[in-house]
């Protein structure tokens, strides 16, 4: 009696375990080839998740989320559903070829298994369903929006809105679209408000004709859409580019972005102006003017900034060996030290010291 309550247990058991399992999302077993032949057979697209296992929000998805019965129903309906670890097997190829490069990646594909979707990051089962809707619905899907736009459609709310699923998933794409897009018009097409928004939200090369053509026509923006809106977007494309700049020692780059935030009356932009300035002359090994900027820089914008100063000195450290410069550094480390004493200043105040010798 007691071996047959035994047995009822365990069959109830292994029957609540079976359940439990078959509430969230049945992945297919086997190769990637293998995936795409059962999706062919079944005819169903197919829903792939692009993982790694060190991935942190991988691991909450494929705990809190594919578990859940609405997600699994869905996900089971329309898709065979495919687990592929980007860094063993078919992974990196796949990576490469789909330019999976965040984590978690959804890559969606049709049952041919060309690639008809993709989406990132960790979201709840509400927002993940409605990437899986996304992905089956012809219209709304990236390979049917690369189609509508190959096809001739340039109605600026459908561009706008491709570019923006661009956004973070193609930015190569993105580029080639938008250039596709501006061929044929107007600059002063620019004025209209949907390609206004087209050119405020998505244009980031601040060497194009249509950046320059706002920027030396900036009053007439003004008057149509705001100072601050106007402002806003050359100054927030200009801002990145800096960066650039001054890793590869770009003259024109340097030039434009400089030429364009010195517009903002904002102090930090202005700050930030003054400090890209200043590191430009040590990256070109101009020492004259660097120490002239610097000096100057420090007085007007950081000289009560422990962390500012310690960050110039360092950078002086790392870039170059000229005497004037490190004297310079070590006056501004002896000071950072002075303002707030910490691991990172006492070690670069000793560093420079050490240098200087």
């Amino acid at each position: 009696m007691m071996l047959k309550k035994y047995f009822t247990l365990l069959f109830l058991l292994v029957i609540s375990i079976q359940a439990v399992q078959a509430q969230g999302i049945e992945f297919f077993h086997g190769s990637w080839a293998e995936a795409k032949a059962e999706a062919k057979k079944q005819n169903k697209p197919i829903f792939m998740d692009a993982f790694t296992t060190w991935c942190g929000p991988c691991k909450r998805m494929a705990a809190n989320v594919f578990t859940k019965a609405e997600v699994g129903d869905y996900f089971n309906k329309n898709f065979v559903n495919y687990k592929l670890d980007m860094e063993k097997g078919d992974g990196p190829a796949v990576a490469k070829e789909f330019k999976v490069e965040f984590y978690p990646t959804y890559l969606f594909f049709t049952p041919d298994g060309e690639l008809m979707h993709k989406a990132m990051g960790a979201k709840g089962p509400e927002d993940f369903i409605k990437d899986g809707q996304t992905a089956a619905d012809p219209n709304s899907n990236l390979y049917g929006q690369v189609k509508r736009f190959k096809n001739g459609d340039r109605d600026p709310k459908f561009v706008e809105s491709f570019l923006s699923k661009l956004g973070d998933l193609d930015q190569n794409m993105q580029k080639d679209v938008l250039d596709t897009y501006w061929k044929g018009k107007k600059m002063t097409d620019l004025l209209e408000p949907a390609n206004w928004a087209i050119f405020r939200d998505h244009e980031t090369d601040i060497l194009s004709e249509r950046y320059k053509y706002v920027f030396d026509n900036r009053k007439a923006f003004y008057d149509k859409f705001g100072k601050n809106d106007v402002d806003g977007s050359l100054i927030n494309k200009a801002g990145p580019q800096m960066q650039t700049a001054l890793q590869t020692g770009d003259e024109v780059l340097y030039n434009r972005v400089r030429e364009v935030l010195l517009t903002s009356d904002k102090k930090e932009v202005k700050k930030f102006t003054a400090n890209s300035e200043v590191l430009f002359k040590l990256v070109k090994k101009d020492y004259k003017n660097f120490n002239k900027l610097a000096n100057a820089y420090v007085t007007e914008h950081i000289a009560g900034s422990a962390e500012d100063l310690n960050q110039l000195a360092w950078a002086v450290y790392q870039n170059t060996d000229d005497k004037e410069s490190l004297s310079n550094a070590e006056n501004w480390a002896k000071k950072s030290v002075e303002l707030k004493k910490n691991y990172a200043n006492t070690d670069t105040y000793a560093s420079v010291l050490y240098k200087n010798k």
